[in-house]
């Protein structure tokens, strides 16, 4: 368990969200919003005028 712990405490919440969001289509980026923080509980702030955190 503390190998896997490990793992995600190196993620970095911040990077994924605007990858994760900048590489969905505007009309999903929603959901993948909602998907991300039930995973995580963290959702940066990201400019929905131009889709770029």
């Amino acid at each position: 368990m503390a190998d896997i712990e490990d793992h995600f405490a190196d993620v970095d919440l911040d990077d994924l969200t605007r990858t994760a969001l900048n590489g969905a289509a505007p009309a999903d980026r929603m959901a993948v919003t909602r998907a991300i923080d039930d995973m995580f509980g963290h959702i940066p702030h990201w400019d929905a005028e131009d889709g770029e955190l």
